[in-house]
C-alpha cells in the first residue's frame, strides 16, 4: 500500500513571505487567514508573530477545504440563481443533489480528519520541583510519575489517584528511580533505578501498591520503557559498548534475557524512546542524530525480533520525540520543538497510511512525554521546562583557586550556554535560543549588550570558538538540513559556509595561528577530527580511532580530543597526525577547555565539579563543585583570572490531563 512521505526541507516555506507568495496573496491577507481561517502556520517560538513556517502539503489541503466550503455556504447557489433562466430545470436539480452530497462529505470530513475541539488540559499535579513522565494504570484511574521531590533533591516514583491531591512514593532507598511504565495487566511498575556507580542502572519492577521489587535486568539502561500488550517483554534504550550507539533492547521479564531490537548506523546517534502498537506488531521510537531527532518505526515479529529496518515516520529537522500510540492505534502523538526549550504535541496518522503530522497542542511552556488511557480515554503530559541552561562566572585567585562562590553571569527565560571568551577578553561569544530559535549571540565581557549575530532559524546553530584574532567567529549549524561548518566576521555580517560535503561536519575550532580550523566529520565513515584551511580548503584527517571536540595546545605541537558527544576519554595527538594518547580518562559535554599549563575540564554527573589536570605533575586536582549538573561549554579567560560554565537550572514541570480525549483524534 502506498504511503504519504513526510514533509521534507523542499516542502517547508520559512517567512510570512514565502507563504504569501504561495498563496499568491499578501502578507496581510494570509496572516489574516491563519487567525480567523485556520490556515495552518507553524511557529518555532509562541509569543513571536515572526518566526514562523508552514508546509505546502498542509496548505494545499487547508484550500482544498476553503474551497470547498465556498461551494457548500451557498456561492455556488447564488451564482445559479443568477442564471436559472438559461439552464433546464434537470441541470438545476442535478447540482443540487451534487451540492447536497458535497456539503455532507464535505461535514463528514470535516468532522472525521480535521481538528477537534481544542485541548482543554487540566493540572493534575501542582508540586513543587518538576513531575514528569507520567503512565496511567490499565484501567486508567492512576497514575505513576517520577517527581524530584519536595527538597528537588531526588527522583522518585510517586503513585496517585486522578482527582486526589497526595500522591504515595513507592521508591526508596539507594539510587534514583525514574521512567515508570505502568504492565497492560496492573501487576506492575516498571522503572530504571539509577546506582551510584556511574553508568550503572537496573529494571525493576515493582507492584503498584509498594513492597518488595525484583530486578529485571542489569546494565547501562536509559528511559523511557516500554510493555510489549502481552507483559513478557519490557523494551528499552541500552548501551552496549564504550564508544557505541544507543540502541533498543528487548528483555524477557522472566527470564531477564534479552536481544536487540535496533542499532543505529553511526556511533553518534542514538534510539531511545520506544512505544509499541496496541497490537504488538510495531514500534516507533526516536532516533537521535546528535543534533535534530526524528520518529522512526520498525515492524515486529511474533517472536518479538525485528522484521526488516526502521523507516522513517517524521522529517521536521528539529527534535521530535517521546512518541504514544492513540487508543486505537491509528496513530501517534508526540513532541516536538527546539531542543531543551519550546515543544508542542504533535499527531502523525499511520492507518491506513502515514499521514501529515499537525499540531495537537501547544502552550507558553513546552509539552513533552505524553501518555494515555486507553480505556478512560484520557491524555497526561508533562507541560513546563524541565530545565534550561545558564552561563556562570567562576573568579579565581592568581594562585588559580576560586576567589569566592560562582556568579549567574548570562541568563534568560530560555536556555544560554556553551560561552567563550575572546581572546583578549573583551567580549563572550554563546548559544542561545532566547530569540525562539538556535542562534549564536555576542556580549560584552561582564554579559551586558547581548546581541544575536547569525539569524539562521535552524533547528540547532552552535557550537561557537573565536580566531586568535578576534575578528572571526566559526560555528556549526544544521540550517541545510545537515550539519556544516561557518565562519562569520564577529561584529556581523554574511555567514560564510566552509564545509561543502555530504557528510556532517561540525564543532569547529581555530589554530592557534589562525590559518587552519580543525572540526570534526563522518566523511570517511565515523566520526573523526578533520583540519582545513581557514577558507574551508584543503581538508585532511587527523584521527583515526574516533573523535568529536578538537583543541590545539598553546605550543602548537597536540591536538587535544574526545572522542564523541557525551562524556568521553580525552585524548591527544601530534598535530599533523600520528600516534594517539590517552590523556584522562573522561570528560562530558564540550566540557574541557585548555591552558598553557594544563587541561581544565568537568567529568559529568557524579565527579569532582571542575578539576585541573596538570601537564608538569601529572596529577588531577579538584577546582570547584558547582551546585547543579554542568552541561555544554567551558572557557578560560586569556588572564587565568575567570571560567564560565553552563549549569542546568531547575524551572519545574507539572503534569497535565486531558479528559475524554478522542479514541481517533
Amino acid at each position: 500500500m502506498a504511503t504519504t512521505a513526510p514533509p521534507g526541507p523542499e516542502d517547508r516555506l520559512d517567512c510570512w513571505k514565502e507563504i504569501a507568495a504561495y498563496l499568491k496573496r499578501g502578507v496581510r491577507t494570509v496572516q489574516r487567514w491563519e487567525r480567523l481561517s485556520g490556515l495552518p502556520v507553524h511557529r518555532l517560538e509562541l509569543d513571536r508573530q515572526g518566526s514562523v513556517f508552514a508546509y505546502k502539503s498542509e496548505l494545499n489541503t487547508w484550500w482544498e477545504s476553503r474551497c470547498q466550503t465556498a461551494v457548500t455556504s451557498g456561492e455556488v447557489l447564488a451564482s445559479a440563481h443568477t442564471r436559472r433562466a438559461r439552464r433546464p430545470l434537470w441541470i438545476t436539480i442535478a447540482m443540487a443533489l451534487t451540492i447536497s452530497v458535497a456539503f455532507a462529505f464535505t461535514r463528514w470530513a470535516s468532522l472525521r480528519h480535521s481538528a477537534f475541539a481544542p485541548l482543554d488540559p487540566i493540572p493534575l499535579t501542582s508540586d513543587l520541583g518538576s513531575e514528569i513522565q507520567p503512565t496511567f494504570s490499565p484501567d486508567g484511574n492512576e497514575v505513576a510519575y517520577a517527581w524530584d521531590g519536595p527538597s528537588q533533591n531526588r527522583w522518585d516514583i510517586y503513585v496517585k489517584m486522578v482527582g486526589s491531591d497526595s500522591p504515595l512514593r513507592l521508591t526508596k532507598g539507594a539510587g534514583e528511580s525514574e521512567h515508570p511504565a505502568w504492565s497492560p495487566d496492573g501487576r506492575f511498575i516498571a522503572f530504571i533505578r539509577f546506582s551510584r556507580q556511574e553508568w550503572k542502572s537496573q529494571i525493576v519492577l515493582l507492584p503498584p501498591i509498594g513492597g518488595q521489587g525484583r530486578i529485571v535486568s542489569e546494565g547501562r539502561y536509559a528511559g523511557p520503557l516500554a510493555w510489549s500488550p502481552d507483559n513478557r517483554w519490557i523494551v528499552a534504550p541500552s548501551f552496549a559498548g564504550t564508544n557505541g550507539p544507543w540502541g533498543l533492547t528487548a528483555i524477557d521479564v522472566n527470564t531477564g534475557e534479552s536481544h536487540a531490537l535496533t542499532k543505529p548506523p553511526r556511533d553518534n546517534w542514538g534510539d531511545l524512546d520506544p512505544a509499541i502498537a496496541p497490537d504488538g506488531n510495531s514500534l516507533v521510537f526516536t532516533r537521535d542524530f546528535a543534533s535534530t531527532c526524528e520518529l522512526y518505526r520498525i515492524r515486529l515479529n511474533p517472536d518479538f525480533t525485528a522484521a526488516g529496518e526502521p523507516e522513517q515516520l517524521t522529517a521536521h529537522h528539529r527534535w521530535s520525540g517521546m512518541p504514544v500510540f492513540t487508543t486505537s492505534g491509528n496513530a501517534v502523538i508526540y513532541s516536538s520543538g527546539i531542543k531543551d526549550d519550546i515543544a508542542s504535541l504533535w499527531l502523525l496518522p499511520l492507518v491506513p497510511a502515514r499521514g501529515t503530522p499537525r499540531l495537537l497542542f501547544h502552550s507558553d511552556g513546552s509539552c513533552y512525554q505524553p501518555a494515555i488511557s486507553r480505556r478512560r480515554n484520557r491524555l497526561a503530559f508533562a507541560v513546563g521546562r524541565i530545565f534550561r541552561v545558564d552561563t556562570w562566572k567562576l573568579d579565581l585567585t592568581p594562585e588559580f583557586k576560586p576567589a569566592g562562590p560562582p556568579a549567574r553571569f548570562i541568563s534568560s527565560t530560555h536556555t544560554d550556554y556553551n560561552a567563550q571568551y575572546s581572546p583578549d577578553g573583551t567580549r563572550i561569544a554563546f548559544h542561545s535560543t532566547r530569540s525562539g530559535a538556535s542562534e549564536i549571540w555576542v556580549a560584552d565581557a561582564d554579559g551586558a549588550n547581548a546581541v544575536r549575530l547569525t539569524n539562521f532559524n535552524a533547528p540547532i546553530t552552535g557550537s561557537p570558538r573565536w580566531s586568535p584574532d578576534g575578528e572571526w567567529i566559526t560555528f556549526d549549524s544544521n540550517k541545510e538540513g545537515q550539519f556544516e561548518v561557518y565562519r562569520m566576521r564577529s561584529n556581523g555580517g554574511t555567514p560564510e559556509r566552509l564545509t561543502h560535503n555530504p557528510a556532517t561536519d561540525g564543532v569547529p575550532s581555530y589554530s592557534r595561528d589562525g590559518r587552519s580550523i580543525y572540526f570534526m566529520s563522518n566523511r570517511s565513515g565515523s566520526n573523526q577530527i578533520w583540519k582545513m584551511d581557514a577558507d574551508g580548503s584543503h581538508p585532511r584527517q587527523i584521527t583515526r580511532n574516533g573523535g568529536y571536540v578538537a583543541f590545539e595546545s598553546f605550543d602548537g605541537r597536540w591536538v587535544f580530543y574526545s572522542h564523541s558527544d557525551g562524556k568521553s576519554p580525552l585524548y591527544r595527538v601530534p598535530m599533523e597526525g600520528g600516534e594517539e594518547t590517552q590523556v584522562l580518562a573522561g570528560v562530558s559535554q564540550f566540557g574541557f577547555c585548555l591552558t598553557p599549563k594544563g587541561v581544565l575540564f568537568t567529568a559529568g554527573v557524579h565527579s569532582a565539579g571542575i578539576e585541573f589536570l596538570s601537564f608538569e605533575t601529572g596529577t588531577v586536582s579538584p577546582l570547584f563543585q558547582p551546585e547543579r549538573d554542568m552541561t555544554v561549554g567551558m572557557s578560560l579567560s586569556s588572564d587565568r583570572r575567570h571560567v564560565l560554565f553552563s549549569q542546568q537550572e531547575s524551572s519545574g514541570s507539572d503534569l497535565m490531563l486531558v479528559e475524554n480525549f478522542p479514541e481517533n483524534p
